[in-house]
């Protein structure tokens, strides 16, 4: 999520929709998109062995009790994704 969230940030500075960052990440989204071709390689290895595939399945669980439970959040307390100020997120220093 770190990754794509990246990529997309600096899609966003490329077409000067966001600021550019005073800290930029080494090799920009080209090392993002490298390190998503791996992760996506390791989970194709996770798979293609029956006796680990068994954490892919644990995994969509999990994600499927994630998404669930923050979807009953939201019923319970729409506050929860309103968007906050600028304010609390000023430039320090």
């Amino acid at each position: 999520m770190i990754l794509i969230s990246h990529v997309r940030y600096r899609r966003q500075v490329v077409a000067g929709r966001l600021p550019a960052s005073s800290f930029p990440a080494p090799g920009g989204s080209v090392c993002s998109w490298i390190a998503i071709a791996f992760l996506l390689f390791v989970t194709c290895l996770i798979a293609y062995d029956a006796d680990s595939r068994v954490c892919l399945y644990v995994m969509a669980g999990w994600a499927a009790a994630l998404s669930i439970g923050w979807a009953i959040l939201k019923t319970r307390n729409p506050d929860v994704t309103a968007r906050r100020g600028d304010a609390e997120f000023e430039k320090v220093g």
